[in-house]
């Protein structure tokens, strides 16, 4: 299935998942990727999905993480924090695709959002989402089309976000997935030093 779909009423979805990842260069002042950094980051995330409705999904995502930061010249960082999200996919139609709209709140420590200045920093974030996906028949293969837009609306200094990620698919055999992801965060214009708009 493509992403937008909702849960059948009653019905539970809960996925688990971890991701590690990692930096050698930071963005400057002016939004510029050229600070030589190590930083790394490790984060374990819990998504829970329950179906109210056949039309409305109520979610809720949970996450933990570790970071590591050393600039040149600067002692090295740690952080570990923990973020709650919770919030309802409403499915609009299901006539051309699936299309629907989610709303969130977060709340969240330092490195749960995009961007973040320092260990202790922490905030909070609405979001509200435009998706569309649809399933389709590629020379007898199965795919599908995943489009996401939105807006977050990030507590200060952080700048708001509009996320917009893409995701197409082809079962090439039963075994192998072919896929192509795009996925993108423009930074607003309303961010406080030492946030720059990225």
């Amino acid at each position: 299935h493509a992403g937008a779909w909702t849960q059948d009423k009653d019905h539970w979805q809960t996925i688990i998942g971890a991701t590690v990842s990692g930096a050698n260069t930071g963005f400057d002042s002016t939004g510029r990727p050229d600070v030589k950094l190590r930083f790394s980051k490790d984060a374990f995330q819990a998504s829970t999905e329950y179906g109210l409705l056949n039309s409305v999904t109520l979610f809720l995502n949970t996450a933990t993480v570790l970071t590591r930061s050393t600039e040149a010249g600067t002692l090295p960082t740690a952080a570990r924090d923990n973020s709650f999200e919770g919030g309802v996919r409403l499915r609009l139609t299901d006539a051309i695709g699936v299309l629907s709209l989610p709303a969130s709140y977060k709340t969240a420590g330092a490195f749960d959002f995009s961007v973040s200045a320092n260990s202790s920093a922490s905030g909070r974030g609405e979001e509200i989402r435009a998706l569309y996906g649809t399933n389709f028949k590629l020379l007898g293969s199965d795919g599908f089309l995943d489009i996401e837009a939105g807006e977050r609306f990030l507590s200060a200094p952080r700048p708001s976000e509009t996320p917009i990620d893409v995701t197409l698919g082809l079962h090439a055999t039963p075994s192998t997935l072919l896929m192509l992801q795009n996925f993108n965060v423009i930074g607003g214009g309303n961010g406080r030093p030492p946030y720059a708009y990225f």
